[in-house]
């Protein structure tokens, strides 16, 4: 029934878009202008509740101290993650996306285990179902995802108290540990010292904001008066990540269909590209959260 729901919701919007073009090719009328992310918003929105997601109240999304680890603090480190990606990108392009939302995320996800007081280990299955090709065929900028997780799992391997370390030292090592992983990340060129140094200041900025005691949306707002230019991409990832974390969805399917709705909508071709950035980072940071386990330092 789900498979079904899905389905009907995806099929519903491709034909409302199909008589909205008709419509105006018949009229004749200036060229189509182009779907803003707001609006993909919007339609993203009509998606989920199509297929029964409901968004859960400001308060319901509130995480508090020594508690266990749970999808309030998981979509937190999610958004974050959205956040370093978006800012990563507009420095290192998708390299800089890459490393950025694989540190943002790190010393965010750190940074909640030290003030819970737990300790974080990864189940097997932390990579899987992360790389989104055409007919079989996967580039690097399909694959942001699964090398997001490669990376944060081996640099949370290497110091698991990475929101005391410096975050020049973590974007330089990052960078490092990708060189030495991907042929795909180095193709698209080095990145510059300059450009981790700044990408650098801006994640130690993000991740000092004080958000224990703020709901979801409390802390989206504060990312966003940040940088103004990311409001409306994190908008979108973060009406995902309701889906992600709080809707009976499956989740690859899911993630499968949202990626249809911007690659088959009229978005210019930047704002597609980011958001299809940001749903792979979030996607990824879904399925690193999801497997991983935590205990109980006290």
């Amino acid at each position: 029934m789900k498979r079904i729901n899905l389905f009907h919701g995806i099929l519903l919007l491709f034909v409302a878009g199909f008589f909205s073009s008709c419509s105006q090719e018949e009229r004749n009328e200036m060229p189509e202008s182009k779907t803003t992310v707001a609006e993909l918003t919007t339609r993203l929105k009509a998606y989920n509740t199509s297929i029964g997601v409901t968004v859960p109240a400001d308060d319901d999304t509130r995480a508090f101290p020594k508690v266990t680890f749970t999808n309030k603090d998981k979509i937190k480190i999610a958004i974050a993650d959205v956040k370093g990606a978006l800012r990563g990108g507009a420095t290192g392009g998708v390299p800089g996306a890459l490393v950025g939302a694989a540190v943002q995320s790190l010393i965010k996800a750190a940074k909640m285990y030290a003030w819970k007081q737990l300790t974080a280990t990864l189940k097997s299955s932390y990579c899987n179902g992360l790389v989104f090709g055409t007919n079989g065929v996967a580039a690097f900028t399909d694959s942001i995802g699964y090398y997001h997780n490669i990376l944060e799992a081996e640099m949370y391997r290497q110091d698991s108290l990475s929101h005391q370390t410096s975050t020049v030292l973590l974007m330089r090592r990052a960078n490092n540990i990708m060189r030495s992983t991907s042929r795909g990340y180095t193709l698209y060129g080095p990145m510059l010292i300059s450009w981790l140094d700044n990408m650098a200041t801006t994640a130690k900025t993000i991740n000092d904001i004080n958000d224990e005691e703020m709901s979801f949306d409390e802390y989206c707002t504060r990312l966003k008066v940040m940088h103004p230019a990311d409001a409306a991409y994190l908008d979108f990832a973060a009406e995902y990540l309701y889906a992600a974390f709080y809707g009976n969805v499956d989740l690859q399917e899911y993630t499968e269909q949202v990626l249809f709705i911007i690659n088959n909508s009229n978005a210019g071709v930047e704002d597609a590209r980011l958001l299809n950035y940001c749903i792979q980072v979030a996607h990824a940071s879904v399925i690193y959260n999801n497997n991983t386990e935590t205990t109980s330092n006290q």
